[in-house]
């Protein structure tokens, strides 16, 4: 398959995730927030997960934040 035909399926889809805000490379993160949602249901604090995790994921505290933001923010 090819890019434009791939882009062409997907195309509702991509539009709505770009309106939102959300960039192709937000992928990576998947991973990290299925963390956070785990973390989280072990009643872990939100603080130690944010460090924990941006280590881990070699990025700034303040950047996890916006990250979980997004991906909880609505799509409409």
């Amino acid at each position: 398959m090819k890019v434009h035909e791939c882009m062409e399926i997907s195309r509702p889809v991509l539009e709505a995730m770009r309106r939102a805000g959300v960039r192709l490379d937000d992928v990576r993160y998947l991973d990290m927030y299925k963390r956070f949602l785990s973390m989280k249901r072990d009643c872990l604090k939100v603080t130690y997960i944010a460090e924990k995790l941006s280590e881990e994921y070699n990025i700034k505290p303040r950047q996890f934040y916006y990250i979980v933001k997004k991906m909880e923010s609505v799509i409409e």
